[in-house]
């Protein structure tokens, strides 16, 4: 069954709805904390009483207390111990669009979800695993990526950041070698050097927003976006819109390479995760060096995975040329004998990425 978008839909309305969902998922937590109240003032009396019959002094003391009150054994001061429920109450969790509502980083998400229909599909029984950008993660693509796509294109798009069928921890992601999603699209699951889980060779699941936990599945927060097909902008944009590659990036704004990957001429950038520059301080550097090396991951063309089979060296924007090497049938992408390709073809509207395990150094 399709679930498509609504009609009608608009942003006004779309808030609305938000803040009706809030308001809804306020008033339940608010109703369970009462009965859990209302629990523990049924239950604090038996259990006083059961301390009161098991004990045998003369003076009827309630057994475990003595002159000075409650020892370690019973309740303190601030109500039943660690086994039992607290004060408060216990905070139950709601369903996935009530977790991320309640959250408030996700409004962008939320009314995509909204707008693509697929509130019907989340707010079923599941169980579902959902890898969630934040709002700050959509603000990074290029303007306007959002409001291009049609509602079939959006409920596809956002489809790709949820897995249905079991609810996935970060240790069963991490084990994963790909992952199916909603939209019948796959992306891929890797462990960078770092240690990060890295999904479809450019978005990191977040090193402590993870495994939250809802009633219809599990939420995983991501620093990027999780794009089905092609990056809607050029390379520059790419590098840009996915935390991984802020080194690079940065390095590249800092010595004004990125008008190079702007322009419309097609190229090949193979580009370190921010992982590769450890142990490298890019300030150190002599004069030029820092251009030499960037300008040494460009090859102009856009080149796939593919090519490089027929190629064994590629000239680059440095005026220096890689060595190519493909091994296992093209199951191994080696650069200048010790640098590996850890994921191709990016694909970007200026040309193609690919994700390099280290950072390529020209010869002096």
């Amino acid at each position: 069954m399709r679930y498509g978008p609504k009609p009608g839909y608009t942003l006004r309305s779309v808030r609305e709805r938000h803040l009706r969902r809030f308001a809804d998922f306020n008033h339940k937590k608010e109703k369970r904390m009462k009965l859990n109240l209302l629990k523990m003032c049924l239950i604090a009396p038996l259990l006083f009483h059961g301390f009161a019959c098991g004990g045998d002094d003369d003076d009827n003391e309630p057994a475990g207390m003595d002159d000075g009150g409650m020892d370690d054994g019973g309740m303190d001061d601030g109500g039943m111990d660690d086994g039992g429920m607290d004060a408060g109450g216990m905070d139950e969790a709601g369903t996935l669009l009530e977790e991320l509502t309640e959250d408030g980083r996700f409004e962008t998400l939320l009314s995509g979800i909204d707008t693509a229909g697929l509130d019907v599909v989340l707010d079923g029984d599941g169980p579902f695993t959902l890898f969630a950008p934040t709002d700050d993660a959509f603000d990074a693509l290029p303007v306007g990526t959002l409001d291009a796509l049609t509602p079939a294109d959006l409920e596809a798009f956002l489809g790709f950041h949820v897995s249905s069928g079991a609810a996935l921890d970060s240790a069963a992601v991490a084990s994963s070698a790909m992952i199916t999603t909603l939209s019948n699209g796959q992306f891929f699951i890797v462990q960078d050097l770092g240690g990060s889980i890295v999904l479809n060779g450019t978005t990191q699941l977040s090193a402590t927003d993870v495994d939250i936990e809802a009633t219809n599945g599990v939420i995983h927060v991501i620093d990027s976006v999780l794009l089905p097909g092609d990056f809607p902008g050029t390379l520059a944009e790419l590098l840009a819109a996915y935390p991984m590659f802020s080194i690079l990036s940065g390095a590249i704004v800092s010595e004004g390479l990125d008008t190079t990957l702007s322009a419309p001429t097609q190229l090949t950038l193979f580009a370190p995760s921010n992982s590769a520059f450890e142990g490298i301080d890019l300030a150190a550097l002599p004069v030029g060096r820092l251009n030499d090396i960037l300008n040494y991951h460009a090859v102009t063309g856009a080149m796939t995975a593919a090519m490089f089979s027929a190629a064994a060296s590629l000239a680059t924007l440095q005026g220096t040329a890689i060595s190519v090497m493909v091994q296992n049938a093209g199951a191994d992408i080696v650069l200048d004998g010790t640098t590996f390709v850890t994921f191709t073809d990016v694909q970007a509207t200026n040309g193609i990425m690919h994700i390099v395990e280290s950072v390529l150094m020209p010869p002096l």
